[in-house]
């Protein structure tokens, strides 16, 4: 298994406990506090992970970004308060934790399949067709109950 595969794995756990966490609270609290606090506490991890790595000389505390890189960020910013918000919302509003996550998940993989195709050149193999296939009959399947 390539190193990068860990990665994933670590998602999928991340995304797992994200979705039952975002469930929890949804019912529980007021959706935009929720997020402000999701936020504050993720650039604290964030803040402490990075100090770690330039202490261990990782990284370089200042380094270059370029306005590329700048304008990317906030993009990265934004979209991940919509997600946020989203699944908050949705759960705010009594949406079943096993289909809200795979909704998403499948709809945005059916995007960033078209993405890739077209904007980065990758190939669409056989296997990977199959692949996202299955996995959009099964949210099907999970929709229907």
């Amino acid at each position: 298994m390539q190193f990068w595969m860990w990665y994933i794995v670590s998602g999928a756990v991340g995304l797992t406990a994200y979705n039952v966490a975002t469930k929890i609270s949804g019912s529980n609290s007021e959706p935009f506090l929720s997020i402000t606090i999701a936020t504050v506490a993720s650039a604290i991890i964030l803040t402490l992970v990075t100090g770690i790595h330039y202490y261990k000389k990782d990284i370089a505390l200042i380094g270059e970004l370029s306005t590329n890189g700048v304008i990317t960020s906030l993009v990265i910013g934004v979209c991940f308060t919509v997600v946020n918000l989203s699944y908050l919302l949705a759960f705010d509003k009594g949406a079943p934790v096993g289909v809200v996550g795979p909704i998403i998940s499948v709809a945005s993989m059916a995007f960033i399949v078209t993405i890739s195709i077209l904007f980065f050149g990758e190939e669409m193999t056989v296997n990977k067709a199959i692949g996202a296939l299955s996995i959009f009959i099964g949210v099907i399947f999970l929709m229907k109950g």
